[in-house]
């Protein structure tokens, strides 16, 4: 582990230790919850090591515009661990900041007894892992970083064949006003339930490891006060509690993303695949070519009442009112 000191120029402010998924914070004062560190770079921190007699490295400080607070979710069978980690948000090149964060705060865990516990209900959960409420404009751009994967606990070891878990998990990252008006799902995936002799079925929309972005469509007013939502969902009965970490740490994107190694993962997931056919879907779509075109249709009646045709950064390419024809 290693010891870093977190300062501005000529003052020493506060020290801790940081690990790869974790913050120890040895003040006391500094235990409570204060999301305000979130702003440790705009307040003209930087990052530095110390040296083996105790004084600070200031010829080798590292500025914190890479680093930022995170997400990150787990949920466990018996078989898997599976991890979901949130971070690097932004609106067009200025960061976002979370909301109900505390810098090295563990929800829905117990030490005592080494497992999850419902401190907060999955509605609670739910309400409380989101952005904080920001501004925005038609054709801006937010985005983040997501890298989802598990650990096969047979092995110990990330083997993207080796999901195991009889309750369907998902999640879904929803864009809604400062009210609670929903306006948008911009990213989802679900987890379908699998047994030790299957192969696992994920439906997403995204790689594993992906940047997801969304364009604010021209239908919303200037300056629109908004948020995300990060929505976790256990489909088993009872409702297993997801264990959420709040985590401040280095935005990884460009490492994962540009290696090799890591851009395998994406493909080791898509290679694992295996889902049945799905043949009860209300609506029925084909498309064709010479000229493209995608056609509409419904076998029997349907509560459908509106069809959109979006791109995945949320731009609307058509949009009509049903009811759609059988």
């Amino acid at each position: 582990m290693s010891t870093f000191f977190y300062y501005r120029i000529h003052v020493v402010i506060v020290v801790f230790a940081v690990s790869i998924l974790s913050v120890v914070i040895p003040s006391v004062s500094l235990a409570q919850c204060d999301s305000t560190f979130q702003a440790i770079e705009e307040a003209g921190y930087v990052e530095a090591a110390v040296l083996a007699d105790g004084t600070i490295d200031t010829l080798n400080v590292r500025p914190l515009d890479a680093d930022g607070p995170d997400y990150v979710f787990y949920t466990a069978s018996d078989s898997s661990k599976l991890r979901f980690k949130f971070g690097e948000f932004m609106k067009n090149r200025r960061k976002l900041f979370l909301s109900h964060w505390c810098v090295g705060r563990t929800v829905n865990w117990s030490d005592s007894l080494h497992m999850p516990i419902h401190e907060w209900t999955p509605e609670e959960l739910r309400d409380r892992s989101k952005l904080r409420d920001f501004s925005v404009n038609p054709g801006d751009t937010i985005q983040f970083y997501r890298a989802v994967w598990w650990i096969d606990r047979l092995h110990n070891t990330v083997l993207a064949s080796r999901y195991i878990n009889p309750d369907p998990v998902s999640y879904s990252v929803a864009f809604e006003r400062a009210d609670g008006t929903h306006r948008a799902i911009i990213d989802t995936m679900l987890f379908g339930s699998t047994t030790p002799d299957s192969r696992p079925c994920i439906f997403s929309w995204y790689p594993m490891l992906a940047r997801v972005r969304y364009v604010i469509p021209s239908t919303m007013d200037s300056n629109s006060i908004v948020r995300l939502r990060f929505n976790m969902y256990h489909h088993g009965v009872p409702e297993k509690p997801f264990v959420r970490n709040d985590v401040w740490d280095a935005w990884e994107s460009n490492l994962h993303l540009g290696n090799t190694l890591w851009r395998a993962w994406n493909d080791s997931v898509v290679a694992a695949q295996h889902c049945a056919a799905q043949t009860s879907c209300d609506i029925l779509v084909t498309s064709a070519t010479m000229p493209s075109r995608i056609t509409f249709s419904t076998a029997a009646a349907t509560t459908i009442d509106h069809v959109s045709i979006v791109t995945t950064s949320g731009a609307t390419v058509w949009s009509s009112e049903g009811p759609i024809p059988a």
